[in-house]
């Protein structure tokens, strides 16, 4: 008797197995020209880091280069997060690459980005003081979006759950499944949009609307700290504000942070440039921007047209460096 239960529960726990196999090489598949997804850390994510991600001796996604800065050389070391790193993107198409070709048609510059993902202000300080400032830049650029506020993520609201709740299985199926991450990426979508949980935006302003607030005066004090390091070292510095790719555009939740770091520029005389405009025509096609739809950090068109911007607004400052 118990043999004729078992046996067609074996035939259908093989059916799904199979199923589920056939089910992950076929994601695969179909997604494999996928580079990475956010988080990082996820199948995708990790064969493209394995495959493509290679780090200089200092530890950036930077080619090899001397300390001492060449002769007749203009350096600018811009200093950023993820965007800067260009995680996905093959680092030719990364807008730092793309400015230094652009300059190149006119001069002799050199672009170094000092970048890691997810790289805060008081990180990027720390950054500038024990790598950039050393490599003798005529310029520092730093890289800025909305999240540098964020010095501690103390009190951000909990985040998506996962399909699976136990984090150490989570992570494992993660990190090996392609099936896993594309069904958890929809599941932690799906919560988004019924607001199940906060939103980023709307976490941003009860955290940081009060710009007499601690939390918004102490991540000034901080931006303030980076422009004043490199000012005391005599290096110019200005900062370019990446606008957050998943808000709508035209009516940007989060524009109240970049008139603060605006604001502060105007006070402190620095160029600065708020890349919104240059991507707001796309407010309505913001995927044209993405990596991918798994990865909404800038893909080639977003890092091309921050390239050219920024080439316009800070090229007329830079040329007149050239020694």
């Amino acid at each position: 008797m118990r043999a004729r239960f078992l046996i067609p529960t074996a035939m259908l726990l093989g059916s799904i197995a199979l199923a589920g196999i056939g089910a992950e090489f076929a994601v695969r598949w179909v997604f494999r020209d996928l580079t990475t997804t956010s988080p990082i850390e996820s199948y995708f994510g990790l064969r493209w880091k394995k495959r493509y991600l290679e780090r200089n001796r200092w530890g950036f996604r930077e080619r090899e280069f001397d300390l001492a800065r060449p002769d007749g050389v203009v350096r600018i070391a811009v200093v950023g997060d993820s965007f800067a790193v260009a995680m996905g993107l093959p680092e030719e198409q990364r807008f730092t690459n793309l400015m230094e070709r652009i300059l190149n048609r006119g001069g002799r510059f050199e672009v170094l980005q000092f970048a890691n993902p997810g790289a805060e202000t008081h990180t990027e300080v720390e950054i500038l003081t024990r790598f950039a400032l050393r490599a003798e830049p005529d310029f520092v650029l730093l890289q800025w979006y909305v999240n540098d506020f964020e010095y501690t993520k103390e009190g951000r609201p909990s985040p998506p759950r996962n399909l699976i709740g136990d984090p150490k299985l989570h992570a494992r199926f993660f990190r090996s499944s392609a099936l896993y991450g594309l069904l958890n990426h929809a599941w932690r979508s799906l919560q988004l949009s019924l607001g199940m949980v906060t939103r980023f935006e709307d976490y941003m302003r009860e955290r940081f609307g009060d710009p007499e607030g601690i939390d918004s005066r102490i991540a000034m004090v901080q931006l303030n700290a980076f422009v004043s390091r490199s000012q005391r070292a005599g290096v110019p510095v200005g900062i370019v504000l990446f606008p957050r790719p998943t808000a709508r555009l035209t009516e940007y939740p989060l524009a109240f942070l970049h008139e603060r770091v605006l604001a502060m520029c105007e006070m402190r005389d620095i160029p600065c440039l708020d890349l919104t405009p240059t991507y707001r025509p796309y407010a309505d096609r913001m995927h044209e921007i993405w990596l991918n739809r798994f990865d909404h950090h800038p893909g080639a068109l977003g890092h091309r047209l921050a390239a050219e911007r920024i080439v316009a607004d800070f090229g007329p400052i830079w040329r007149r460096l050239q020694r």
